[in-house]
């Protein structure tokens, strides 16, 4: 096809005009679009001048296990990406050394690029948490082609179980990745500018950024290949930490299973409960009175009616029997979890999916009633099956499923106090699979749908390696606290002592006190009512126990 005389315009959302001419097939001259370096010093100086503190976005430590996708722009299939972890790093264990090829064959107006993106689902970064800019190490050298190009990934209209790419911002910076040895390059918000989306949706809006992108451009159109090396991305707060409130536990999770029954060295609940009163904690939560999983055959105190597992199945080990006489003996308070059941993942939006739950729950709630309703150190009500914020692998975002979720917890709620009128409590896990402000929009309908509930404690998530307690849980607690209250529902904190990670593998381990002490410290800044979990991981003569014994002890 001649092309002769042929004008073609487009126009992109960040305002650059391209002409396409040519007069023959033989001499066609593409113009490429026009990057504007949007570098600002000043704007770099404030972020350095008020930064007080960072979260990490991502360490680069691990080529294994990351979270970020590399691959070549849609209109650059002859160029190249690839990158492995190498001990040449700024910070921590390892840097990115990412390497890539130019073929300068872009089939757009777009100039060729490689890219790595990331997408956050669960355990999000948010960014608009006392918000001032990204900071990334990098290390070029003078030989490398083309620039850097950081994205902001944006969706304006994001809402509960749906977010969108409507959205692209930019910062660009043609000099960094010539410079030789590590540099800290400091980002302000403030320097990004739309590159393209939906209109009239052209501002930065933090709160419903959910990923980014790391390029680099072959702006002069260039064939070449370049190593470069990237290290700790970071988010840049003006978030300081004032810790003015000294927090205590007040209660404590116990997860029952055959080892306290079958160990005799458990068998002394008078001496444990002795022990807590002696740092300030005067109740337990039990998690589940029959059991979890492939425990769930197992009833944990005697004169069970369960029967759903088959005749003859079900096992009594009333290790609730001998906790019970200790409370009593000792002044301790209990407050019993029911079934130690579990929602159907797949089955969310059923309603019958709950129905058997409630069924199971009221078996439990009606044992235990008999048994209890009038002992001195029944507490309340605690429902076991466990929600969260997130949608995947799946979740209640959507507000069908959340409707659903709050009839169920209202059945359950009301069941228990029928018969026996205590407080119910729940304890929801905080995977903060939405911004902050939008996971607190969802917990406050979710509350004020839900009758009969009278606590939360919200799982702070701090045991696996999924959360920057600094930066995170101060953003999520304030919103869902303001949700709690706003639905008279009293917000609690559940602090997890203990701490395993999936990648890179750590066992499951008891923490130190020296790491519990900062989750407790910023806990403390938003509510009294802090529990820990759980009995495994935080008992006399663990260091976690000890240490904070001393810690209590220092506050009288």
């Amino acid at each position: 096809m001649t092309l002769k005389n042929m004008l073609v315009i487009q126009y992109l959302a960040f305002g650059t005009i391209v002409a396409l001419c040519s007069c023959s097939d033989d001499d066609i001259d593409i113009h490429r679009v026009a990057l504007p370096e949007t570098v600002n010093q000043d704007a770099v100086a404030y972020v350095e001048q008020n930064a007080k503190d960072t979260k990490v976005i991502e360490n680069y430590d691990f080529t294994d296990g990351r979270n970020y996708v590399m691959s070549v722009g849609e209109n650059s299939p002859s160029a190249a990406i690839s990158g492995q972890t190498v001990e040449d790093a700024k910070e921590g264990l390892g840097a990115l050394a990412v390497n890539y090829t130019f073929a300068a064959k872009s089939i757009s107006t777009e100039p060729e690029y490689v890219t790595m993106k990331e997408i956050w689902g669960n355990y999000r970064t948010d960014l608009s948490f006392h918000p001032l800019g990204l900071s990334l190490w990098i290390k070029g050298n003078s030989q490398n082609p083309g620039i850097l190009r950081v994205m902001l990934i944006q969706d304006s209209k994001m809402e509960p179980g749906i977010q969108m790419e409507n959205q692209y911002f930019q910062y660009i910076n043609k000099s960094i990745l010539q410079q030789d040895g590590w540099q800290k390059l400091i980002i302000p918000y403030e320097s990004f500018q739309l590159y393209k989306g939906l209109a009239p949706d052209d501002k930065l809006n933090l709160s419903k950024v959910f990923g980014y992108r790391i390029d680099i451009v072959n702006e002069k159109d260039e064939s070449g290949t370049g190593t470069v090396y990237l290290d700790a991305l970071e988010q840049v707060t003006s978030y300081q930490h004032q810790y003015e409130k000294k927090g205590k536990f007040s209660s404590m999770f116990i997860q029952l299973n055959k080892v306290y029954y079958e160990n005799p060295e458990y068998d002394d609940w008078e001496t444990y409960f002795t022990e807590c009163k002696k740092v300030g904690i005067d109740t337990w939560i039990v998690q589940y009175s029959v059991g979890y999983g492939a425990e769930n055959t197992i009833s944990w105190y005697s004169g069970s009616t369960v029967g759903w597992n088959g005749e003859g199945v079900q096992t009594e080990c009333p290790i609730i029997d001998k906790i019970m006489n200790a409370a009593e003996k000792t002044g301790f308070k209990i407050i019993l979890g029911l079934n130690g059941g579990d929602y159907n993942i797949e089955k969310l939006d059923d309603k019958w999916t709950y129905d058997v739950l409630l069924a199971r729950n009221e078996v439990v709630a009606g044992d235990l009633a008999r048994k209890y309703a009038d002992h001195p150190s029944f507490a309340g009500w605690y429902i076991t099956e466990e929600f969260h914020d997130a949608k995947y692998p799946a979740g209640w975002q959507e507000e069908n499923k959340r409707k659903l979720l709050s009839d169920y917890l209202t059945s359950v709620a009301t069941f228990a106090k029928s018969k026996c009128n205590k407080p119910v409590y729940i304890a929801p896990a905080l995977w903060r699979g939405m911004p902050a402000e939008m996971c607190g929009e969802w917990f406050g309908a979710l509350l004020k749908e839900t009758e009969n509930v009278d606590y939360m404690y919200l799982q702070d998530l701090g045991g696996r390696s999924l959360v920057d307690v600094r930066i995170d849980l101060p953003n999520y607690y304030g919103h869902i606290k303001k949700a709690c209250e706003e639905a008279g529902v009293k917000f609690g904190v559940d602090i997890e002592s203990f701490f395993y990670s999936y990648y890179p593998p750590v066992d499951y381990r008891a923490k130190t006190w020296a790491e519990l002490e900062e989750q407790l410290a910023v806990a403390s800044q938003y509510t009294d009512l802090i529990t820990n979990f759980s009995w495994a991981t935080f008992k006399p003569g663990y260091d976690s126990f000890e240490g904070y014994r001393n810690y209590y002890n220092s506050l009288k």
